[in-house]
């Protein structure tokens, strides 16, 4: 068994065992077993083997300690910041650029995205040194440059919900405590070195890319040159829906292709010098001399995590080189990953190195055979079968991590790969990476450009036909960790020819399938409620006691490019295995409840719609079109003409006390806000929006506290001063209450005033911003509560 494989495994996966220590373990055992088993060389004795197994050991351990120590040390300095600098913050900054500047294009505008190390922060009275902050303005500058500046600042939303895994990893890794928008940013000093210059170089290629390619082609020329992502939505979803998002990523193609050129150039020069050529030396050196070119290629292109993974490995190949020995393409990856996990303890969480690394795994290991397959089924080997076989090995271990990131798997890439690698690689690559060191000369510049546009948007046209074919996209389930295990062993079993592999992939397939119906097997009984962490809005959703569900708002960050119903709303969905919704309200047309309703019922069955009303009448179309389209996919909207009054809903019953018997036009949106309440057994839920005084007196005149009575509160507006009176809250007497409210909130929420009424009837309070996703469940006696922090 290869120690540096061994090794890499141990340090990269070490991370994992933070998350899921058993299933990690078990995978991880199988995987050591199998590959002692199938060992090429004679088998070692018992004491090497055990000393092999300790050693693996005790490498997975160390390297999930660093992992931790990163880990909490993050989330420690970004407690210890809040102290000091609580909420949103105007502040003069003071600090040096840390990272290479990358542009983002709208129709309203064109936002530069900088990484600050801030050395001095002078907030509101408040002083903070050696922040880490994103900045997003119109600065044109580099790493090293010296600025300082007024920015607007506030804490990165995490959101902390349990079915999408911990944000400290991506915390940790970034080290960014504060993200906000620079008013005004001026350089004092410029930088200067390397790095400053590779900035200077990719401004420069950039503004040609937008001088001379195609306005359509540009932002994947930059994509492909400079690693930026600025593709407009359609083309984000055609490439990702295609499978042919990895033509647009720097990889081991650009790097190859890059090295390749630079080796030849140096050895055509060094073989011109006698004493070199004479004792065969120049490819040594010329492989030596390549090695910093990879890596300011590699900085050059947005550094990455396939492209640092693809540079540490042609490193590892062309240190071999320079030594005069013969390479080996799966040491020099087992070294190379090994060289990057000890860098970064949490590199296992960077998403574009592990599909780099799955796709190179499953080259080394699946293609000849698969090929192999295709080409003995075929009336004659063909260069379609090769290709298949190398699309099919590449996708099979990026798989289940596609499963995970999206809604489905895109196997129409099988065949759009075909058509779309040849022309990206072959043409669109070289004849961008040509654009870019042709400036000097205009007609060889424009040329390329031309020809590169051609080439790029005849890849575009791949994945947007190939997207437009929706059976070619599979829908899955993201993959639990119990089912990743399983899923990894299989692989390995495949991967390392295993005697039986198949009766290894007969268990393995069933103990996914035994996961997977545990999954999909609904909690009957139990009156289930979940407040998920969307940021500074509101997402409820309800598991009823009969099994079915039901979604009331799905948030909405207004201004943000986040789409917290896709990022968070839809995932928890399909995390929990649901493809049908019983009921989806809106409690009030405002966007942070409304705005992620349409990505959050993309890919579901919704039945019925509940709605005021007024969103319809007044809001300028954005709920409308929402009704249109459930409606038109088989959903009945109904509005509180036929709701008002109590109904049994999946075994529970349901209060709709508010607007009632219909929206008034003479109230603000707020105030019209649909009031459910839920009982179940003796217990009883008061949903209340974003209700605010006008509406609680309105519900204590018409209802009474007899009917507002209720275990747990869902805290009106946020936690706002205009909501939750003392009255209302004495006639409801909660004794838990739940707020929704965001980190980033300019508000104030929840108020002083608020928590201590709450206080004040003994409510324990529940926060989103403090502890996340908060999961409330009866059986209709006991109440559980659980939070995500």
């Amino acid at each position: 068994m290869d120690l540096p494989l061994v090794l890499a495994v141990a340090f990269l996966a070490g991370p994992l065992l933070l998350v899921a220590p058993v299933e990690t373990l078990a995978a991880l055992a199988a995987l050591f077993l199998m590959g002692r088993a199938t060992a090429r060389h004679p088998p070692c004795s018992f004491p090497k083997l055990a000393l092999l197994f300790l050693t693996a050991l005790l490498s997975l351990g160390a390297s999930a300690y660093r992992a931790s120590a990163q880990w909490d040390a993050a989330a420690e300095a970004l407690e210890r910041l809040g102290q000091t600098l609580p909420g949103t913050n105007l502040c003069d900054l003071e600090g040096t650029v840390a990272a290479s500047p990358t542009i983002r294009t709208s129709s309203a505008a064109r936002v530069v995205r900088l990484v600050v190390d801030a050395s001095v922060l002078s907030c509101d009275g408040h002083e903070a040194r050696d922040v880490r902050v994103v900045l997003y303005g119109s600065a044109n500058t580099g790493r090293g440059d010296a600025l300082r500046g007024l920015v607007q600042l506030a804490p990165p939303e995490l959101f902390h919900n349990a079915e999408l895994g911990s944000p400290w990893p991506a915390l940790a890794r970034s080290r960014t405590l504060r993200t906000g928008n620079a008013l005004w940013v001026e350089i004092t000093r410029e930088g200067l070195g390397p790095a400053r210059l590779v900035d200077a170089a990719r401004a420069h290629v950039r503004s040609r890319i937008e001088a001379t390619f195609a306005p359509a082609a540009a932002p994947l020329a930059r994509a492909l040159v400079l690693g930026e992502t600025d593709l407009d939505a359609e083309d984000g979803e055609a490439f990702k829906a295609s499978g042919l998002s990895h033509l647009l990523a720097v990889s081991g193609m650009h790097l190859v292709l890059a090295a390749l050129t630079a080796r030849r150039l140096f050895e055509a020069l060094l073989v011109r010098i006698t004493v070199l050529s004479s004792r065969g030396a120049a490819s040594a050196w010329s492989a030596a001399a390549t090695i910093p070119l990879v890596w300011l290629y590699a900085d050059f292109a947005g550094r990455s995590g396939s492209a640092v993974r693809a540079a540490a490995m042609l490193t590892a190949l062309l240190v071999t080189g320079a030594c005069l020995r013969r390479p080996a393409g799966a040491r020099a990856m087992a070294l190379s990953t090994l060289a990057i996990a000890l860098v970064d303890p949490l590199a296992i969480f960077d998403v574009s190195l592990l599909l780099s690394l799955g796709a190179t795994a499953g080259l080394f290991a699946f293609a000849q055979p698969i090929t192999g397959f295709l080409s003995a089924h075929a009336e004659q080997p063909s260069r379609l079968a090769a290709s298949l076989g190398t699309t099919l090995a590449a996708m099979l271990p990026c798989a289940p991590l596609l499963a995970a990131l999206g809604p489905s798997l895109p196997m129409g890439g099988l065949l759009a790969n075909v058509v779309a690698v040849p022309i990206g690689e072959l043409l669109a690559l070289p004849l961008c990476l040509f654009h870019a060191v042709s400036s000097a000369v205009p007609w060889l510049e424009q040329g390329s450009a031309a020809a590169g546009s051609g080439a790029l948007l005849l890849v575009r046209a791949v994945a947007r036909s190939t997207a437009a074919i929706p059976w070619l996209a599979l829908q899955v389930p993201p993959p639990s960790a119990l089912e990743l295990a399983a899923l990894a062993v299989l692989l390995g079993a495949a991967a390392m020819r295993v005697a039986r592999w198949r009766l290894v992939a007969c268990g393995m397939m069933l103990v996914i399938a035994a996961g997977e119906a545990h999954l999909r097997r609904p909690t009957r009984g139990h009156l289930t409620v979940t407040m998920l962490d969307v940021g500074q809005g509101d997402a409820l959703f309800v598991e009823l006691p009969s099994g079915e569900a039901m979604l009331i708002d799905a948030g909405g960050l207004v201004g943000s490019p986040v789409d917290v119903g896709e990022r968070v709303v839809a995932s928890v969905l399909r995390a929990r295995r649901r493809s049908e919704l019983r009921v989806v309200a809106l409690s009030h047309p405002h966007p942070d409840h409304y705005g992620g309703l349409a990505a959050a019922t993309k890919n579901v069955t919704v039945r019925e719609f509940w709605e005021t009303g007024e969103g319809r009448a007044r809001t300028g179309g954005a709920v409308a079109r929402l009704a249109h389209e459930l409606g038109r996919r088989g959903a009945r909207v109904r509005g509180p003409d036929s709701l008002c009054g109590t109904m049994e809903l999946g075994g529970a019953s349901v209060d709709v006390l508010a607007p009632c018997p219909s929206f008034d036009p003479d109230r603000g949106a707020n105030d019209n806000s649909f009031v459910f309440r839920f009982r179940y057994g003796r217990r009883a839920f008061l949903f209340v929006g974003d209700a605010e005084h006008d509406e609680e007196r309105l519900l204590l005149r018409d209802d009474g506290a007899a009917r507002l009575k209720a275990d747990v509160l869902k805290v009106g507006h946020h936690g706002s001063a205009t909501s939750s009176t003392p009255a209302f809250l004495a006639a409801v007497g909660p004794s838990v209450a739940l707020i929704s409210t965001g980190v980033r909130n300019r508000f104030g929420h929840p108020r002083r005033e608020t928590l201590e009424a709450l206080s004040a009837v003994g409510s324990r309070v529940f926060r989103t911003d403090r502890q996340g996703q908060i999961v409330v469940d009866t059986d209709g006696d006991s109440l559980r509560i659980r939070t995500a922090r």
